[in-house]
């Protein structure tokens, strides 16, 4: 079974990283694709009493056609277990920022599942992301373009 994980794609994230409004429309296609999606959002946009974080506005919900969950961004380290129990074997991470929290959501899953990050379905704070793709293809995690999970 396969995953989307879907990390900080929030208001916060979104308006403060250049051009990461460019990736809402990559990730609501991505949605329909995917019959597994895990949301990670950063406190304090995750309130307990309310029945979903505040995600970005114009990320449509209504595209998962099967299960999805949040999870506390520091909960991130629970999600193995979790994704275990569903019996997942492919995690694809995308969302924000690149050059700090897809690298560590990524190289916390690849300690558990074939992990491939979705690069334009990412934004980096600095543009500068040659090391870090050098440091994922090292790890052994994977790198693709959305319209290539058709051929996937």
């Amino acid at each position: 079974m396969q995953c989307l994980i879907c990390v900080n794609i929030q208001d916060k994230f979104v308006n403060e990283i250049e051009d990461a409004n460019e990736i809402i429309p990559i990730v609501n296609e991505l949605l329909t694709k995917f019959n597994l999606v895990l949301f990670t959002v950063e406190p304090p946009n995750f309130y307990e009493e309310s029945l979903y974080p505040l995600i970005h506005k114009d990320i449509k919900i209504e595209n998962i056609w099967g299960d999805f969950y949040f999870f506390k961004d520091h909960d991130h380290l629970n999600i193995p277990s979790f994704l275990m129990k569903k019996n997942v074997t492919d995690v694809f991470v995308c969302g924000l920022p690149l050059d700090t929290y897809i690298v560590k959501v990524a190289l916390n899953m690849k300690a558990y599942f074939n992990t491939i990050v979705i690069e334009d379905a990412t934004k980096p704070i600095n543009p500068n992301i040659n090391d870090i793709l050098k440091s994922f293809k090292k790890d052994g995690i994977k790198l693709v373009e959305s319209w290539e999970l058709s051929q996937l």
